[in-house]
């Protein structure tokens, strides 16, 4: 069983008891200013079939029940450029990268996405950013490697936008490093470690709950391979 988008898992996780861990805030950052730069064109239909799509979430980690009552994702670093999740809009960081934006449906609804090749530490890898809510980034996925031929569907992030991190992970990063900085992961599976948060909050009026989902596997030597950090508002 694989699952395909963080909007289920949120569905998921509202029904989900809340265990209370001990946990610092990060501070918060400001979503960075408009990118400005040419028109994107998003692929034919036929295009899209082609297309290096997000990768998939392992089924374990429906398993993992919050344990932070604060956010333990943080932005996503691109060089000094932060990426601020349902605040930075998926087409600036499409500027950026001169990446097509994509459109699909994934877990029930449509969402759109851009794919970016990146360097970090002179090793390549794979980056998505997603958006399930009014344009804005609501995850982000990183992996080791490049796109090869499927390159023509994605965008290239310039060498200025380097190092790359989501939520203080790495690629080669060690999880006894990430559990330092975030604090001990909610669950670990089958090669996978989480950390998830879920937080109540009125905010002009309305009573919101805000759900946090970062997740690493570790790969060979014991490094992390793959990332990603989802966040969801209702």
């Amino acid at each position: 069983m694989r699952l395909a988008l963080f909007s289920f898992l949120a569905t998921v996780l509202s029904a989900l008891p809340l265990v209370q861990a001990a946990s610092q805030s990060a501070p918060e950052q400001s979503a960075p200013a408009p990118v400005l730069g040419q028109e994107l064109v998003t692929p034919a239909k036929e295009e899209m079939l082609s297309a290096p799509t997000p990768f998939a979430y392992p089924a374990g980690a429906l398993s993992a029940h919050p344990t932070f009552q604060v956010s333990p994702a943080t932005p996503a670093k691109l060089g000094d450029t932060l990426v601020v999740f349902e605040h930075s809009l998926l087409l600036d960081v499409a500027l950026i990268a001169k990446a097509p934006v994509h459109n699909d449906e994934e877990g029930g609804g449509p969402r759109q996405w851009i794919c970016v090749q990146a360097m970090h530490e002179k090793e390549p890898v794979r980056l998505w950013f997603i958006s399930s809510s009014a344009g804005r980034v609501t995850e982000a996925q990183m992996e080791a490697g490049s796109f090869g031929a499927r390159q023509q569907f994605c965008g290239n992030l310039p060498s200025y936008f380097s190092p790359v991190s989501l939520s203080m992970i790495s690629i080669g990063d060690y999880v006894g490093n990430v559990e330092h900085n975030i604090g001990p992961a909610s669950l670990k599976d089958d090669g996978w470690s989480y950390w998830v948060s879920r937080r109540n909050y009125d905010f002009d009026g309305k009573k919101l709950t805000e759900y946090v989902w970062v997740g690493a596997r570790t790969g060979e030597k014991g490094r992390i391979d793959r990332v990603f950090s989802s966040q969801f508002t209702q």
